[in-house]
């Protein structure tokens, strides 16, 4: 289980993957979000969670927070870019006052510091972001205006504000113990990432229908083999006939949570395309 392996994760330089928000990111109650670890044979994956869920992680009566890493880096890095897209409109309401003839110099390291950012330079997302607070329907990020101004070599006059709230209107959904930051359409944040467990699954559906279909092998023989009974091999060998849209979607990376490892495995699923559309929510 991963619970059992959760480990605190070093947030310095030396660490083998930092978390990108160590010491910055929040609950909507103020309390700090620890970044953590668990392993899960050779696959480490990395979380941030609320304190009271640190060292118990069974624990989720408390109600407190468990978000897989990369879903909230994307949203944070997603933001921060959408926001630098147009950095003169960002100082203008940072209230940095800006000379003309100095305006296709910003732009064009403007230009450079958006491209690092979605790169996932790590210490570039760090200097700009000074807080992220992960709430029930949005996350909020306070983007650092005298990181940014050193970024784009402008001034920043001690009179100004420290820094410029952004938000993004996503919202948190439980997936087993974790929740799981998703887009308004219900789509991951972290669209674009093919999950290899659902592909794993996709495969293994249709290496088993082929075998089937040539009558070499029977359910029988394979939930012998996998050390499964025949009930799960049935389920797993319907999603062989799952609408293309949905296996395009997985392959892209781009279904929404409800389409998941254990929704797969254990969905009615219906044989009209259709209905599959309707049960999955696309």
């Amino acid at each position: 289980m991963l619970a059992a392996n959760l480990q605190g994760e070093r947030s310095g330089g030396r660490a083998q993957s930092p978390s990108l928000l160590a010491g910055r990111i929040f609950d909507q109650h103020g309390e700090p979000l620890v970044a953590v670890h668990a392993c899960k044979g050779k696959v480490r994956y990395r979380y941030y969670v609320s304190r009271s869920l640190q060292h118990t992680p069974n624990a989720t009566h408390v109600g407190g927070l468990r978000i897989p890493a990369l879903e909230i880096e994307a949203a944070v890095s997603q933001l921060l870019a959408e926001e630098l897209d147009d950095p003169l409109a960002t100082l203008a309401r940072a209230g940095i006052p800006l000379e003309s003839n100095r305006l296709r110099m910003i732009l064009k390291k403007a230009e450079q510091l958006v491209t690092s950012i979605r790169s996932k330079q790590r210490d570039t997302i760090r200097d700009l972001v000074a807080k992220v607070t992960v709430q029930p329907d949005e996350v909020t990020v306070e983007l650092s205006v005298t990181a940014l101004c050193a970024a784009l070599a402008v001034e920043h006059p001690a009179d100004t504000q420290t820094s410029i709230p952004l938000s993004s209107p996503v919202r948190l959904t439980r997936t087993g113990r974790a929740i799981r930051l998703v887009q308004l359409d219900g789509r991951p944040v972290s669209q674009g990432r093919p999950d290899p467990s659902l592909i794993d699954l996709l495969r293994k559906a249709r290496n088993w229908w082929q075998q089937l279909r040539t009558g070499t092998i029977d359910i029988a023989t394979i939930a012998r083999d996998e050390q499964v009974n025949d009930s799960w091999v049935s389920r797993l060998v319907r999603l062989n006939f799952l609408v293309p849209a949905i296996v395009e979607a997985i392959l892209a990376g781009t279904q929404p949570a409800s389409v998941n490892a254990t929704s797969l495995r254990t969905a009615n699923l219906p044989i009209d395309w259709n209905e599959q559309i309707a049960l999955f929510g696309m």
